[in-house]
């Protein structure tokens, strides 16, 4: 599945994965992970990933969704950084049909009412800030203090540290050109 170049069809890509599947009984939501996996380690190459889509659809949908999904939970349960390429890989497999928003939607990390919160305390810091940057404090100045450090550093809320996932996945999708699903 890794290895590049090859003249090897999805048809036949399929068929060599189910004959694995089948002659050492592997569990197939592990294989659709390892396959995973391959489709994201190689989705700038455009040859392999025409062929691991095809491979893709021979699994089900819901068990497609639900490996995703739990890909996606581990990294918003673990607060650490969701790869950009995991997001990718969803907005390009939305892009091919194999996955809709609406599926994937539910395993994105973070609810609304968590958004909302870290949105209010980043605007309710950054109105702080701006306060402070009004205030001059005229006995520095007489002191002859060359540099004054600005306390006021201007960052979007989405550059916070934040594992934002929704913003993330978005951002893939607008990425990767497909703007009905954004």
């Amino acid at each position: 599945l890794e290895q590049g170049g090859g003249d090897t069809d999805s048809k036949r890509l399929s068929d060599i994965v189910q004959a694995l599947i089948a002659y050492f009984s592997l569990d197939p939501n592990r294989a659709l992970d390892v396959i995973l996996d391959c489709f994201e380690a190689r989705m700038s190459d455009a040859g392999p990933e025409t062929r691991l889509i095809g491979v893709l659809t021979m699994f089900d949908r819901t068990s497609l969704v639900q490996v995703l999904g739990f890909k996606l939970k581990y990294y918003h349960t673990s607060r650490s950084k969701t790869p950009a390429s995991l997001l990718r890989m969803c907005a390009r497999l939305m892009r091919c049909g194999l996955v809709k928003k609406e599926e994937l939607y539910v395993h994105v990390g973070g609810s609304d009412e968590e958004e909302g919160k870290s949105m209010d305390q980043h605007m309710k810091a950054t109105l702080s800030a701006v306060k402070e940057f009004r205030i001059f404090n005229l006995s520095k100045l007489e002191e002859g203090a060359d540099k004054q450090e600005a306390p006021f550093c201007a960052r979007p809320h989405a550059s916070t540290g934040d594992d934002n996932q929704r913003l993330a996945l978005l951002a893939a999708v607008l990425e990767d050109g497909n703007w009905e699903v954004s």
